[in-house]
């Protein structure tokens, strides 16, 4: 057997090992649509199940299947991540490169609208248990580059840096070693790709034609027999612009080979020494399925409680179109008659003080009145409504909801917290996808780009930051971390609260970090950033003009200076100097720490005049956050850092913050 067909016949029976999954997957995605009274099957697709319902059936879709989803993947898509990238030595120079690398990754997850991709990829999740991205190289894309003879000022070489593409994949296309537990350990796995016929030639320069046919089922995409291109008046138009194209990656052989199975053409092939690229986050993880010798295989698909709704979402649905047939009759009872009363079908109309015309030969027609309806059947919603939130995980504090006796905003913040721990898998599964992606990417960057890349980047406070980036050089280290969970919504009012409340108790000793903690030591983060990179530019100078001095300005802050030149003049590439670059080094440290002395001596002096001043002043009964000594100042001036008596209304009086 020829290596194209073993591996054909490979993704064939994966993907009949994954049906029942597929499957399942499809009913929550109608249930998630709103068609619930209808099933699907793989061969008849959607069934009514009242095909002849007469016209007073209610049936109403009351889609509480959908906005546990959506709230779901918003809560778990709500932020972008937070990461860093480690340093491959704790020298300063790869310290640098590590946050270089860091910035490629903001650029990459901008320029490629990662943050949207990963709301539609938690979505499919969970839905379907398990949501794709699938990374790859675009040697195409990216931005053209060029370098001259310095000499001629001729083009010396031209080209195009290449640039990351991640695309968001539904489980009906992937399929992964059905015996692997990781798909990360996967020894090989494929895609189902449908494209045109002219993206396949211009990629692949390979001429196909294509054919709704599905003459192979499994390994034909599912748009390829989709009603738009089979069912139309004119189907033909579509018939031979697209095709199905298949990407398997043997990991263990460490070659890929991209393959049309319809006309059984190899389209492209060659080494490849990565994992396969196709990143996975699942929602439960699958033990495995259960089977009759007990759990076996396609452990590396996931679960979802999405699938536990189905179910009570019918049984509610019924239960409230009951309720309003009960309501319908109750307003509109039928009519007793007795036969012989020829009672005229056209007067009974809705119309209040309309006649109910009949014979006359019989008694004349009464309503006939259902009997008395249980408490319990009008509660029953509402029942099952809660069995859903259970189930789910998501419940009113969640999304904005009625508490019922739950009234004070503490207590529907813990509420809110503790359905947040049931998601914490999930925003755990999301974070390795978003961490294995930015690993890959780096890889890629690395072995790749081609020529220098301009990076652009913006910080939280839209501080753009322009530089150019050189794979060979700035990439030393690719290990990524990120922040666990950094993409979920927490709940920030709690968090706050529990920060005050560590203040009071002392377990902050840098009020600076209690600030950044409750997110507003990012204020001064733009100002800051400039005075760095400032003082980064003056120590170039000082290296590359061999000594020259660099003077020190009044508008420098010292501070920040100082915390600068500190951090540098502790680094291998500071011992590496010469001796007269590091002596002119710590005279420029000397001339920031003398007029920081005296700034500082001035504040003492103010503020020791500024105490006697006050000293016997009647003490006020009003609240004023000036007169709360526990409570940290939120300005960032010197003042305040250097006198914590100095309150939060300090700052606010003054209409900004002071340098």
């Amino acid at each position: 057997m020829s290596y194209l067909a073993d591996i054909k016949q490979i993704c064939r029976a994966t993907e009949q090992a994954k049906a029942p999954h597929v499957a399942k997957a499809y009913q929550n995605i109608v249930m998630f649509k709103g068609a619930h009274f209808q099933d699907w099957s793989d061969v008849y697709g959607l069934s009514q199940h009242h095909r002849n319902k007469p016209k007073w059936r209610v049936e109403i879709a009351f889609n509480y299947f959908q906005t546990i989803a959506l709230t779901l993947a918003a809560k778990l898509t709500m932020n972008r991540p937070g990461w860093a990238v480690k340093p491959a030595t704790r020298d300063q120079d790869d310290r640098d490169k590590a946050r270089l690398s860091r910035c490629l990754l903001d650029y990459i997850w901008e320029e490629l609208g990662c943050q949207a991709k990963l709301y539609l990829t938690a979505l499919q999740m969970i839905l379907t248990g398990i949501g794709w991205w699938a990374v790859y190289w675009d040697r195409t894309a990216g931005t053209r580059w060029q370098s001259t003879n310095p000499e001629s000022g001729e083009v010396a070489k031209e080209g195009v840096t290449g640039f990351p593409r991640i695309d968001p994949v539904l489980m009906f296309d992937i399929g992964i070693d059905p015996f692997s537990s990781d798909t990360r350990a996967a020894e090989w796995g494929y895609r189902i790709r449908h494209c045109s016929t002219e993206w396949a030639k211009k990629m692949w320069a390979k001429t196909l034609k294509g054919d709704p046919s599905g003459e192979d089922d499994e390994l034909t995409h599912r748009l390829q027999s989709s009603p738009a291109l089979t069912t139309i008046t004119d189907s033909e138009v579509f018939a031979g612009r697209y095709v199905s194209v298949v990407e398997f990656y043997d990991a263990s052989k460490e070659k890929f080979t991209i393959f049309a199975p319809k006309e059984g053409i190899i389209l492209d092939r060659g080494p490849w020494k990565l994992p396969v690229p196709f990143l996975a986050a699942r929602a439960i993880p699958n033990i495995g399925d259960i089977e009759s010798g007990g759990i076996g295989s396609n452990a590396w698909i996931g679960e979802t409680p999405m699938s536990s709704l189905c179910e009570l979402q019918r049984i509610f649905n019924r239960s409230m179109c009951q309720l309003i047939e009960i309501n319908n009759l109750l307003a509109h009872p039928r009519i007793l008659a007795h036969t012989s009363a020829r009672l005229n079908p056209f007067s009974l109309v809705d119309a209040p003080g309309s006649v109910v015309e009949y014979s006359g030969m019989a008694p004349p027609p009464t309503p006939f009145h259902v009997g008395q309806v249980s408490g319990w059947s009008f509660q029953m919603p509402e029942r099952i409504k809660d069995y859903m939130h259970d189930v789910s995980g998501v419940h009113e504090a969640s999304y904005g909801g009625n508490m019922g006796s739950i009234q004070s905003g503490r207590g529907i913040a813990i509420m809110a917290e503790q359905d947040a721990t049931k998601f914490a898998p999930m925003a755990r599964s999301l974070s390795e996808m978003i961490r294995q992606a930015a690993v890959q990417n780096l890889k890629m960057w690395r072995q790749f780009a081609d020529g220098p890349a301009t990076v652009r980047v913006a910080g939280r406070n839209a501080a753009f930051e322009v530089f150019q980036f050189y794979a060979d050089r700035d990439i030393t280290s690719t290990d990524v971390v990120v922040e666990l969970g950094s993409t979920y919504a927490g709940n920030q009012a709690l968090r706050k609260d529990q920060l005050i409340q560590m203040w009071h108790a002392g377990a902050f000793q840098d009020r600076r970090m209690f600030l950044r903690m409750m997110e507003f030591g990012d204020l001064d983060e733009d100002a800051v950033d400039t005075h760095r990179l400032k003082q980064t530019r003056e120590i170039e100078e000082i290296i590359a003009g061999k000594g020259r001095q660099v003077a020190v300005k009044p508008w420098h802050d010292n501070y920040i200076h100082l915390d600068r030149l500190t951090e540098f003049m502790n680094s291998t590439t500071y011992d590496d100097l010469p001796l007269p670059l590091q002596q002119q080094l710590e005279a420029h440290f000397e001339g920031h720490m003398n007029i920081e002395q005296q700034r500082m001596a001035s504040e003492q002096q103010a503020a020791q005049q500024r105490g006697v001043a006050s000293a016997g002043a009647p003490k006020s009964e009003s609240f004023s956050l000036t007169s709360q000594p526990d409570i940290p100042s939120m300005g960032l001036d010197r003042q305040a850092e250097a006198f914590p008596g100095a309150g939060m209304g300090t700052m606010l009086q003054g209409g900004g913050l002071k340098q």
